[in-house]
């Protein structure tokens, strides 16, 4: 649990001036250099895309990329004039919260324009290469870092990566790290700072509480008292509250509140939830193997079918809290399920949206804060967005909420938005599992992924996976029922592919241990299949096949198969036949 030192952010230096006189731009001749040069953008982007070779193509390149450059420019400052016009005084963020812009310093690029001919000396316009790939083609989506580092990265090469070059201002992430590292109030919600032991977090988030309400006994505020001081801050609030949370504690650097092996992991948080009244405990033997042991469910669940312990998806993750820490709004990683245990301690407050209003949800968020997803598309994923049940209530999106007690366990569903607080000191345990109702949900999470962010692992692996081990009849046959839609998509897929690639190859059993790559064009994982550019070995998932690559798709390419449409077929009957035998005996 750590909380970083606030300190002021260094101002950078403009660049030393040439000897040459240069003007800076006005209000009135942004505007008018920006009218004009896009007369000549439109040209040089119709003669670079239209060209009828690619040599025809090469020689407006040079051309293209310095009116691309002084393009974004003159657009940036203009966008800068109306954002200061237009600034949103006091719609600060609170701590853990997302809702407004966070740096309170504009990172500027120090650029210098002639006016006469529309030029940028070359000294200024250095030739940019995208920091991922190391490549500086496809300039119409190689953007630029708007605080003048001269970082360029194209906009399929990030993670996420981008649909679509963004219109307003972008920083490479080497700067946006920095301007975090730099201020004393972050980007997006939450910073690193010092080490606290557990009592002496205990003692710190009781002291807060007491000092906060002007009380004795941190326990006597009623719940009620505490949502509203909480939503009080989040929407109304005045000053900047910061707080402390010790998330994602993973169980195997620290410690479990379960009991592993016949013995507790954590003796102090054990003696503690064993002091909680009203609970009748078993053996610790048998609490170690019981499957309501957080340790336990996602091992016994579809899960199991990945083969490794993963920190937070089948291995828990700690959560310590203390008054006003907050989980913000989120779907679990893949739509899985999740578990949560309140050892000891305060309660926490929850709210929950259906999985059938997730989609409504989602625009309302993106239509209350275009700000923060225009910079950032990827802004739900990150958990730092925070709004009010009652805004959400009054866009007409049903909000469940509930008060979760030691002691007692909370589910949330695929898919199910999420979110809320702790209303003191207290310490849960979390972790994911899977049903074999999951797996509509699973399908429809990674879909969702492209052009977004990575999946946290290939959903057609653990399909296979389980469809060669079923442990049960009602996984067996939701999973005959996947599987056969993967085969189906995957044999139109290959047809199709199989028209660019002019070579087909079936991976090695060490290839197949290898993690599966992900597409260069959308970030899906090519579990089962891909097509490899033999130009620079980039991968793009079949979806993407005719996706352009460094040599604008005059390479070979080779359609690479895991296992062939044959051995999926025989996959699929065998477990039919497994199904039979489940149901015979009955």
């Amino acid at each position: 649990m750590e909380q970083q030192s606030a300190k002021e952010p260094e101002k950078k230096a403009p660049p030393a001036q040439n000897n040459t006189k240069e003007k800076h731009l006005d209000d009135f001749q942004t505007d008018i250099a920006l009218e004009a040069l896009e007369h000549l953008f439109k040209q040089s982007t119709e003669k670079l895309t239209n060209g009828s070779t690619y040599e025809d193509r090469s020689q407006y390149y040079d051309h293209y990329r310095q009116l691309h450059r002084l393009h974004q420019y003159l657009t940036n400052l203009q966008k800068k004039r109306e954002k200061d016009n237009n600034s949103r005084h006091g719609q600060r963020l609170r701590s853990n919260v997302a809702g407004g812009d966070r740096i309170n310093k504009r990172l500027a690029a120090w650029k210098q324009v002639r006016m006469g001919s529309f030029y940028v000396s070359q000294d200024q316009i250095d030739d940019i290469l995208c920091t991922i790939c190391g490549k500086g083609d496809r300039p119409e989506v190689l953007i630029i870092c708007d605080n003048g580092c001269n970082n360029g990265a194209h906009t399929n090469c990030l993670n996420p990566p981008l649909k679509k070059v963004p219109e307003g201002i972008w920083h490479c992430d080497k700067c946006r790290n920095e301007a975090i590292e730099e201020s004393d109030v972050e980007d997006y919600g939450y910073s690193q700072g010092k080490t606290y032991t557990l009592k002496q977090y205990e003692k710190m988030a009781k002291i807060f509480k007491q000092k906060w309400f002007g009380i004795e006994d941190d326990n006597s505020v009623d719940t009620v008292l505490t949502e509203k001081e909480y939503w009080n801050i989040v929407d109304n609030g005045e000053d900047y509250v910061s707080v402390h949370y010790g998330s994602d504690l993973d169980v195997g650097e620290h410690c479990s509140g379960f009991p592993l092996n016949q013995y507790s992991q954590c003796p102090n948080l054990r003696a503690r939830a064993l002091a909680v009244p009203k609970i009748s405990y078993p053996t610790l033997e048998t609490m170690s193997k019981i499957g309501w042991n957080i340790n336990n469910i996602a091992l016994i669940s579809m899960l199991k079918y990945l083969g490794q312990s993963t920190a937070g998806l089948t291995r828990p993750m700690m959560y310590i809290g203390m008054l006003f820490s907050t989980f913000c709004w989120h779907v679990e990683d893949n739509f899985l399920y999740s578990i949560n245990y309140v050892h000891t301690g305060s309660p926490k407050t929850w709210y929950g949206i259906p999985a059938y209003a997730a989609s409504r949800f989602q625009e309302v968020i993106e239509e209350e804060l275009p700000e923060l997803f225009e910079k950032q598309p990827n802004l739900l994923h990150l958990l730092v967005t925070m709004v009010s049940p009652k805004l959400l209530v009054e866009k007409g999106i049903p909000v469940y909420t509930t008060v979760q007690e030691a002691g007692q366990f909370m589910i949330t569903f695929p898919r199910s938005y999420h979110a809320g607080f702790n209303h003191g000191f207290n310490a849960a345990e979390s972790v994911n599992f899977a049903t074999e109702e999951w797996l509509n949900y699973g399908r429809e999470a990674v879909e969702s992924y492209r052009f977004m962010r990575s999946s946290v692992f290939p959903h057609e692996e653990i399909v296979y996976a389980a469809a060669l081990k079923p442990d049960c009849l009602p996984v067996a046959l939701k999973v005959r029922e996947e599987l056969h839609r993967i085969i189906e998509r995957e044999k139109e897929l290959v047809a199709l592919a199989s028209t660019r690639a002019s070579s087909t190859v079936l991976m090695s059993e060490n290839q197949k241990l290898t993690e599966a790559p992900q597409c260069e064009s959308c970030g899906y994982d090519c579990y089962l299949s891909g097509i490899v550019c033999q130009c620079d070995n980039s991968v793009l998932c079949l979806l993407h096949a005719n996706d352009p690559c460094s040599c604008q798709n005059k390479c070979a390419r080779t359609l690479v198969l895991r296992f062939s449409l044959s051995e999926l077929e025989e996959v699929l009957d065998s477990l039919s036949e497994k199904i039979k035998v489940m149901i015979e005996q009955m």
